[in-house]
């Protein structure tokens, strides 16, 4: 979520069990590194020093050479291995044409810095309602993670149950701000409980 407008986020929860999501945080600034190296291998690992990506981060690869499946529009998710090194599991580089050494760059937004990010959720009935349910990283419905660069909305099944109890089709809000307050990111959209 990059933009600081409401970006759509409807959720589906069902009766009886909790909920949680995972939403990645990006700054407002791309990074390029070189990629040295890439393994022949399944899963294919490469060598990218000092890369900075987080763990199960979304990538680009482009221009690289010889191993040009690197190369794709849709880009991959990157396993954090060490500061040095990341993997790209999704790729088997067995049978492929050797990798051109310093030959592509690695591409990806920069994660958001999340010290001391707040985030609030609000669960209504109907959008512009009165609030059934508030859950805040304060309260620790919801995570945030500094070092991953991910916020972590959560639910147990006792407040999808308040929820249920409202509702059946309704809507929520989810704002993060940053230490100073400011909007970094913000999400709504329709809920709708099954069961």
């Amino acid at each position: 979520m990059t933009s600081r407008c409401y970006q759509p986020m409807d959720i589906c929860l069902r009766a009886g069990l909790g909920w949680q999501d995972t939403i990645q945080v990006f700054a407002d600034r791309k990074a390029y590194r070189t990629v040295e190296s890439a393994t022949p291998d399944a899963p294919c690992v490469l060598s990218v020093t000092g890369h900075g990506v987080p763990d199960n981060w979304p990538v680009r690869i482009t221009g690289a050479q010889g191993l040009t499946e690197l190369n794709t529009v849709d880009g991959w998710i990157a396993t954090r291995l060490t500061d040095d090194t990341i993997e790209i599991n999704a790729l088997n580089a067995r049978q492929l044409d050797p990798y051109v050494a310093q030959s592509g760059t690695l591409e990806y937004d920069e994660p958001r810095d999340l010290t001391g990010v707040q985030a609030t959720q609000v669960w209504y009935a109907k959008q512009g309602g009165e609030p059934v349910l508030t859950t805040t990283s304060g309260d620790g419905d919801i995570g945030v993670d500094a070092g991953l660069a991910v916020v972590v909305p959560a639910l147990t099944a006792g407040q999808v149950a308040t929820l249920k109890a409202a509702f059946c089709h309704g809507w929520h809000s989810l704002v993060i701000v940053d230490a100073a307050g400011a909007l970094i990111s913000a999400a709504e959209g329709m809920v709708h409980i099954d069961g």
